[in-house]
């Protein structure tokens, strides 16, 4: 016998994304700054790994636009395939996120 209630709606799986920010090797602080967060700017701190810095986001699949603040200065990724411009008249770095069998 099936159970009665609402329909269970499935949430879109999230994938872990990894960024690399190798701007400035010699940074004292570097966030990641995005639509993911709100552009808040100290919600992702990048953890060190030799002169690269790294942060492990779990996202839905879409589109994300971000960027880079290190030591006070907004940089994009240079190693995103696509740039966009912004309402501020710079540049944001974006990201397709697709959906993952393995996570």
């Amino acid at each position: 016998m099936a159970a009665k209630g609402k329909p269970v709606s499935r949430a879109k799986a999230k994938t872990t994304t990894i960024f690399e920010c190798k701007v400035k090797p010699d940074a004292r602080d570097v966030y990641l700054v995005g639509d993911f967060n709100d552009w808040n700017p100290r919600a992702d701190r990048m953890g060190r790994r030799g002169d690269t810095f790294q942060k492990a986001k779990r996202l839905e699949p879409g589109d994300y636009l971000y960027k880079f603040l290190v030591d006070g200065e907004w940089h994009t990724d240079p190693s995103a395939i696509v740039q966009v411009p912004n309402e501020f008249g710079t540049m944001n770095s974006l990201i397709r996120v697709r959906e993952s069998l393995h996570d």
